[in-house]
């Protein structure tokens, strides 16, 4: 059996979650469970190996279970399914699996109470390495190889803004994979439709602390703003500017060339994307991309 749990392990008590080793998924493909790879404030991630092939990947298991948390996860999935790019987290399957919900409780003893049954929602993904923000606390890269990856994680957004505005971009949400940086974590995704059904709560934060758009920020402490896609390339231009520079860019900060440690001619392109109102940046990210493209280029 595998326990499931967010926040503190169980011998210091709380919700816990325990479910088989091996889950199976929509598909019919079985995963054995390995070990946990991380967790956030919904969700845990372990590392998984397909019963076929042996290839090691990773599961997502949604554990909060409040309706709109449930829907943002499956919107998430079915997301996922519809994006095809190689900087775009891979989805291989996903599923539900049947868990034993306990209470722990410690009274002088550890005391595990049975509260309910419940299916928890999966996802079956790429195993990453480290978040990126892991990855520049160990290590530098050569422009060589970063500006690629600024390439492709631009072209990746573009892709994903024909299906909508991703709103949390940041480092702990770019993974890296071999040699590959992937965009992925796509829970506070504003879908574009006519059918898409805002899942954001009144008193919700949108957007990824400390790496907010200065128009998230606005919309976050209780003003009007309406969130384009100059928003992620705002903050994609943030993560790369941290990867260049070691630090990123803050709010009403203007980017200077000073303070710049990379190619020079990489400055422009990424000098705009950081301008502060939105109508200055480059409006979609093809656009980004063919800006950082002809700057190496010339």
């Amino acid at each position: 059996m595998k326990t499931l749990f967010i926040g503190r392990p169980p011998e210091l008590g709380g919700v816990h979650f325990q479910i088989e080793d091996v889950v199976c998924a929509d598909n019919e493909l079985c995963y054995e469970i390995g070990g946990c790879l991380g967790t956030g404030g919904n969700a845990v991630v372990y590392e998984c190996i397909d019963s076929i092939n042996g290839e090691e990947l990773a599961i997502k298991f949604q554990l909060k279970h409040e309706e709109a948390r449930i829907k943002r996860f499956y919107q998430e999935s079915a997301l996922l399914r519809n994006l095809r790019h190689q900087h775009i987290i891979k989805c291989f399957a996903n599923g539900q699996v049947l868990a034993k919900k306990y209470e722990v409780v410690w009274n002088g003893k550890m005391t595990w109470r049975l509260s309910a049954s419940i299916k928890i929602p999966f996802i079956v993904m790429e195993k990453a390495i480290s978040t990126l923000g892991e990855n520049l606390r160990e290590c530098e890269h050569p422009p060589e190889f970063y500006i690629a990856q600024f390439k492709g994680l631009s072209l990746a957004l573009h892709e994903l803004h024909s299906q909508g505005i991703h709103r949390d971009i940041k480092p702990n949400n770019i993974l890296v994979i071999g040699d590959r940086w992937v965009i992925s974590d796509f829970g506070l995704c504003r879908l574009f439709g006519d059918d898409y059904q805002p899942l954001t709560l009144d008193h919700e934060r949108i957007g990824p602390r400390n790496w907010m758009s200065p128009e998230l920020e606005i919309q976050a402490n209780g003003g009007s703003n309406n969130i384009t896609k100059a928003s992620d390339i705002y903050q994609l231009a943030n993560v790369f500017w941290k990867v260049v520079n070691g630090s990123k860019l803050e709010l009403e900060e203007e980017p200077l060339i000073e303070n710049w440690r990379g190619p020079n001619k990489l400055f422009e392109p990424i000098a705009n994307a950081l301008n502060i109102n939105p109508n200055a940046r480059p409006q979609n990210a093809l656009e980004f991309h063919n800006q950082i493209e002809s700057a190496m280029l010339s």
